[in-house]
């Protein structure tokens, strides 16, 4: 039998199960084995997304922080050919560690079949206004304020002479101070999109140059998930 590696994404907001494909509930439910990035998180959407399942019958394989645990394979091998991989929010591989998993089930020779659910990254391109077409996500930029500066120019530059947009993420609760060094490096007219807890009950997006947003007033973005984009190729 030919194994299964199931791509299940999870609700950005706790709120927002509704986000999901209706499939992913069905198929969750009969799965016995699942690969996560923490046990703890994958035990709480598991619970919120099928209510019924019994967690005790569920083996749960958590990775590291970077997605390549050795034992892994033996775990995927070791399972009913049927396994589930969980992020921690969005869509698995997805500036996650999940890529790992995959590159195993498909040496196995495993037939890797994808879900539909949310991505942050995706929505924030949508409402942004920038272009679709050629898009670079990028990460976390660096946290040291001369090395973010110059990241930041690099990012302008790029986009500016690729005509490409620029998506990023911080950690939550640096979020607002990224915000401020963007106002401070970046060029007036260059456009910036920030979209704010994405799905969930704070959910805001605002799209602008830099000159704009200078004279806005800045909006709380402190612990709150972030998607920033760039994009310095637009005409004003």
């Amino acid at each position: 039998m030919i194994g299964r590696l199931y791509l299940i994404p999870v609700p950005l907001s706790e709120g927002a199960v509704s986000s999901l494909s209706p499939d992913i509930s069905s198929i969750l439910t009969n799965l016995k084995y699942i690969v996560a990035e923490r046990a703890k998180t994958a035990r709480r959407w598991i619970k919120l997304i099928c209510p019924d399942v019994h967690l005790p019958s569920i083996h749960i394989f958590e990775l590291d922080k970077h997605g390549d645990n050795p034992k892994l394979e033996a775990f995927l091998k070791s399972s009913d050919g049927n396994v589930g991989f969980m992020s921690e929010a969005g869509c698995p591989g997805i500036a996650d560690p999940g890529a790992h998993t995959v590159s195993i089930a498909h040496r196995l020779g495993w037939k890797v079949i994808p879900l539909v659910g949310p991505s942050s990254i995706v929505q924030g391109l949508m409402v942004s206004g920038f272009s679709g077409q050629h898009f670079s996500f990028i990460g976390y930029l660096p946290q040291q304020k001369p090395a973010l500066k110059k990241a930041l120019k690099d990012v302008e530059n790029t986009s500016q002479r690729d005509k490409s947009t620029i998506i990023f993420i911080e950690t939550p609760y640096r979020n607002q101070s990224l915000l401020e060094t963007i106002l401070q490096t970046l060029k007036p007219m260059t456009r910036l999109c920030i979209a704010r807890d994405i799905n969930g009950s704070e959910e805001w997006s605002f799209s602008g140059t830099v000159q704009t947003w200078r004279k806005m007033k800045i909006p709380d973005l402190h612990k709150k998930p972030s998607v920033f984009l760039i994009a310095a190729y637009l005409d004003q």
